[in-house]
């Protein structure tokens, strides 16, 4: 099916796609526009709190109290305010690369890269929401009934409104650029197959390693025990192992087994679609694949990464508990690093090759 196009020769769906990116933007800044208004009227309206309520408690006589906290207010806003314009002026980097991979016609990359963008793009925006630079003041903090006379309190549902609707922008461009790709990908089928492959590899990695998080834990509560019912009467020493400390850090131990085998078998759920959708070897498939593996590279490297660094057996660190407890079995490090790397280069180069480029020339 072509795709359809506007007199002039250019892709619809492309132009309609890019505006929507330029919109992300746009209420990004808004929400900054947002922020420095009502941190300006915050100022102005208590500079002039003094003559126009003297009768307001911590205001007639204060010696520039009230005006010292409304600075100190308006600098944390400050930091907030700059930290979200980095995080916007980031996304504008990002969606520069998704502008180049339109222009190109590199519609599974740039699937793709959306994906990408996706999670740490409406996480920020969550964060922003939650994090609001200028909170409604508590009525018991200091100069409380002062702050509540001058907050703006059109501030905090504006700001609301328009952080859901930059999500919801952002959910909408997906859906643009999903159709425009479904019309215009062409990959190479060759590396379907061996894509699939990839991600069935990754999938079978990150299972494996949260069935293995459980059987070490249960061979370091043997090890930990045997010891303590073999060394527990050596108080010579000055040092005996307690196998009541043992058993309740492999207790946290397994509450984090747990949570990582939540999340590695999602992780892997995902893997499984995008190995279907390439396996599939439609456009449609293709398109799918490339945006979920988009969506999924950051948060999955992120558990890898924090499972390496992180894993169930940290809690042991510095405790006078066998050894195991702290670092896991004698083989459960190499064993499960080793499918960590796995994990995390099969899904790479999983991703890469359903992202490959189509064999049709580049636009001049």
């Amino acid at each position: 099916m072509a795709p359809k196009t506007f007199a002039d020769g250019r892709d619809r769906g492309l132009v309609v796609s890019m505006v929507v990116l330029s919109l992300v933007m746009m209420w990004g800044l808004a929400v900054v526009v947002l922020d420095v208004l009502a941190s300006a009227e915050l100022g102005s309206a208590a500079a002039r709190l003094p003559d126009a309520r003297p009768d307001i408690e911590g205001v007639a006589g204060a010696d520039g109290g009230l005006a010292e906290k409304v600075r100190r207010v308006r600098e944390e806003a400050a930091g907030l305010t700059t930290a979200f314009a980095l995080f916007i002026a980031v996304t504008a980097g990002t969606l520069g690369t998704l502008a180049w991979f339109a222009w190109r016609r590199r519609s599974a990359a740039m699937s793709f890269w959306t994906g990408v963008v996706t999670a740490p793009y409406l996480c920020g925006l969550g964060a922003a929401l939650w994090f609001q630079p200028l909170p409604e003041p508590r009525l018991t903090a200091p100069y409380g009934e002062a702050l509540r006379a001058v907050h703006p309190y059109w501030y905090a549902p504006a700001r609301a409104v328009v952080i859901a609707l930059a999500a919801a922008v952002h959910v909408v461009v997906l859906i643009l650029i999903a159709r425009w790709s479904v019309r215009t990908t062409g990959g190479p089928a060759s590396a379907r197959p061996l894509a699939a492959g990839f991600m069935a590899v990754t999938a079978t990695c990150a299972l494996a390693v949260a069935v293995l998080n459980f059987a070490g834990i249960a061979q370091a509560r043997k090890a930990a025990l045997g010891e303590a019912v073999a060394e527990g009467a050596d108080a010579a020493s000055g040092f005996v192992h307690d196998p009541g400390t043992a058993d309740r850090l492999l207790d946290l131990s397994v509450r984090d087994a747990w949570v990582y085998a939540a999340l590695l078998a999602v992780a892997a759920l995902v893997a499984c679609a995008v190995a279907i959708g390439a396996a599939r070897g439609g456009n449609g498939a293709q398109v799918t694949a490339a945006t979920l593996a988009g969506v999924a590279v950051v948060p999955y490297m992120t558990v890898l990464l924090a499972a390496v660094a992180l894993g169930p057996f940290v809690h042991g660190n510095g405790e006078p508990v066998h050894l195991s407890v702290s670092e896991g079995p004698e083989w459960y490090r190499p064993v499960v690093w080793s499918l960590l790397a796995a994990a995390a280069i099969t899904f790479v180069a999983g991703t890469a090759l359903v992202i490959r480029p189509s064999n049709r020339p580049a636009p001049p």
